[in-house]
């Protein structure tokens, strides 16, 4: 099976929208699956790296690396052993990929990851350059803001007028929305190929926030207001 997936990140926080085209934009009945998994790699020396559990080890736990992947600082455990944060960044979205593919029993074939908007230039171009290094050549890879994620489910759900989705978490309408901006991606023209994760990486551009309507007025309120006050001090009012 053709999997669609949307990967929201933050520093403490992974969420994942994966399922078909169909069921991502909505034209089938139901919502895509949803995950959302602390941003804490267990990863010890002799195993493959997964999602840390309560129980495990804290020498083995790394945390706190999404935001720091342009840092040339390694990412202690409590035992002080370090990775970098790019490679902790690289193995954290697949674990993601990985694990959807082995628990849906299908192939990741187009990814959009959204970002906090405020990252800087070098932060997303790590962030590329860790996406390219953690699909499949069969994947196709796009790097959003949050901000062009949210807006785009947003622009959805004010179309389709389902209010009741103005009920969840900024987290998964970024997730979702970076779903639904993948599964328009796996009808695009094939674009250059980033030299460094040598397969097709693309940016797409951020939608102005204006584009949040009415019909979601209760997260206006306060993530999609705090989303509007970022968006205008990085110069886009």
């Amino acid at each position: 099976m053709r999997l669609i997936m949307g990967i929201h990140l933050t520093d403490d926080q992974v969420v994942v929208v994966t399922g078909t085209a169909a069921s991502v934009a909505g034209s089938r009945p139901g919502p895509p699956h949803l995950s959302s998994h602390p941003a804490r790699l267990y990863w010890p020396a002799t195993a493959a790296p997964r999602w840390s559990r309560p129980a495990d080890n804290p020498d083995d736990v790394y945390g706190h690396f999404l935001t720091r992947i342009a840092d040339l600082t390694a990412v202690r455990t409590a035992s002080g052993r370090g990775r970098a944060p790019h490679q902790l960044v690289t193995a954290a979205l697949h674990v993601a990929i990985d694990g959807t593919e082995r628990s849906d029993h299908g192939h990741v074939v187009s990814v959009t990851i959204a970002h906090p908007p405020h990252w800087s230039a070098e932060q997303i171009g790590m962030l590329r350059r860790a996406a390219g290094r953690a699909v499949g050549a069969t994947t196709s890879v796009s790097v959003v803001s949050e901000c062009a994620a949210i807006s785009r489910c947003v622009r959805w759900s004010a179309q389709m007028g389902t209010a009741d989705l103005v009920a969840d978490h900024p987290s998964f309408l970024g997730a979702w929305g970076a779903a639904m901006l993948a599964a328009t991606a796996v009808t695009r023209v094939p674009v250059p190929t980033d030299r460094t994760a040598r397969r097709p990486v693309r940016t797409a551009p951020a939608h102005h926030m204006a584009t949040i309507t009415h019909p979601m007025r209760r997260i206006v309120d306060s993530s999609v207001a705090d989303l509007r006050l970022r968006w205008n001090a990085l110069g886009h009012a």
